[in-house]
């Protein structure tokens, strides 16, 4: 199953029918939305994600996107100014600053490949959809995004879905939260281990893995952000918690709740399940005002979300919410003569251009053997060359489903498996 740790994404033709199950309800779900599918290239520009230092940069330095990029070589180690995808938020905004007007709202979504390096500095390869609502900063945004990506986790059959709230504040609340977890750390640094207090030092946001039990890992429990808000972050807040309350959205507040990437502020959330007794997050994201001021010098207001596809492709298959329709309709063409080689492409062709899939048995074997890969194939009708029956105008039609062979004239034989079509889908 892949996941978010899955070194190189692969998915295979035997589960290629559900992922096409999730990609076409992302496209209906949001086409209803009036969001737009956008194409971003794999190809970054390096640059863009160094301009994506936010307001925490100078008191987490080693929070931004950049540091788990995949920068590209040339064959002597030479560094490139490119990397392969890490993230898709900052590459939007940056496609979409420029033409911006004001007053303008966008509202866009991708899919596709990321790649990152894991935190043992390996490359990475994962699938993730992105949405984003660019041009507006209402706490209607807000609400719209967050609703949307619950009503697509539905949708796409996890209906147990549920919403975990916080607010990082703005950038004053932040840096008077930071420069209190800083003190903090100074003068209580005997309560952690070395490895920690550097990398909560670095970024008090960071998850440092230690398995110290002498270690007091209780830095954010000690100091939740939402006691640093000003008046107008816990007035937003609470708009957001009585809009989705009023929508019936099952949420809870969660002040611990972190971000892997520094630029959020305001409203952030996760879209979580309960799976096999414990918590999975399959998403979330938040709102990202001053990420465009830091990049570009200018304002934009920004709010979006992403969806991990990989966690939520496991999920589901685990759960067998999607059945493969057996209701696909093939034809199996074989042949037990030679130089029939011709005459099989162009039945191909014929029943192609009559919206009829074949499926081409490519080596002369006895029909019974024949009918066994047709069957594996899944296929319904099996029509096999004989040059004898050629001369006289005919090929033999197997009935798979119904055990049966004829003769079927060659100026009949598409009429002949729409009818036998017919019948199947009738059954």
């Amino acid at each position: 199953m892949p996941s978010e740790s899955t070194k190189c994404h692969k998915i295979m033709p035997e589960d290629v029918w559900q992922w096409k199950i999730i990609e076409g309800q992302i496209e209906r779900e949001l086409a209803l939305h009036d969001y737009q599918e956008i194409h971003l290239s794999v190809l970054q520009d390096y640059s863009h994600f160094k301009q994506s230092q936010d307001s925490w940069a100078d008191l987490c330095p080693d929070s931004n996107i950049f540091h788990k990029s995949l920068q590209i070589c040339r064959p002597d180690q030479t560094p490139l100014p490119y990397s392969l995808r890490p993230e898709g938020t900052i590459s939007v905004l940056h496609s979409t600053a420029a033409d911006l007007q004001s007053g303008d709202i966008k509202r866009y979504y991708y899919q596709g490949p990321m790649f990152q390096l894991d935190k043992d500095l390996q490359p990475m390869e994962f699938y993730r959809l992105g949405v984003e609502l660019i041009g507006s900063g209402s706490v209607l945004a807000d609400s719209e995004v967050i609703s949307l990506g619950l009503r697509l986790c539905k949708s796409l059959g996890l209906g147990d879905v549920s919403l975990r709230l916080n607010n990082y504040g703005c950038a004053q609340c932040r840096h008077r939260y930071l420069e209190a977890i800083k003190d903090h750390l100074q003068q209580h640094k005997q309560d952690y281990c070395h490895d920690c207090v550097t990398a909560l030092h670095k970024n008090p946001f960071a998850q440092t893995h230690c398995i110290d039990p002498q270690c007091h890992k209780s830095l954010i429990e000690s100091h939740k952000l939402a006691d640093y808000l000003c008046d107008s972050c816990k007035e937003n807040y609470a708009r957001i918690k009585k809009i989705q309350a009023n929508l019936a959205h099952d949420y809870e507040c969660d002040p611990y709740l972190l971000k892997n990437f520094s630029y959020y502020g305001q409203t952030v959330f996760d879209y979580v399940l309960k799976n096999n007794g414990s918590s999975i997050v399959v998403g979330g994201g938040g709102r990202y005002d001053d990420l465009s001021l830091q990049m570009f010098g200018k304002l934009i207001p920004a709010v979006g979300f992403s969806l991990n596809i990989d966690t939520i492709f496991g999920v589901l298959k685990e759960r067998g919410i999607h059945n493969r329709s057996n209701n696909d309709f093939s034809v199996y063409l074989c042949t037990q003569s030679e130089n029939m080689e011709m005459m099989m492409l162009q039945i191909a062709s014929e029943l192609h251009a009559s919206g009829v899939k074949t499926v081409q048995g490519l080596d002369e074997q006895d029909l019974e053997k024949q009918i066994l890969k047709a069957d594996e194939k899944g296929c319904s009708l099996l029509f096999c060359l004989r040059e004898e029956n050629i001369r006289d105008g005919k090929v033999l039609l197997y009935n798979l489903a119904k055990e049966h062979q004829e003769y079927v004239a060659l100026t009949q034989l598409t009429d002949a498996v729409l009818v036998a079509r017919r019948a199947l889908i009738d059954q």
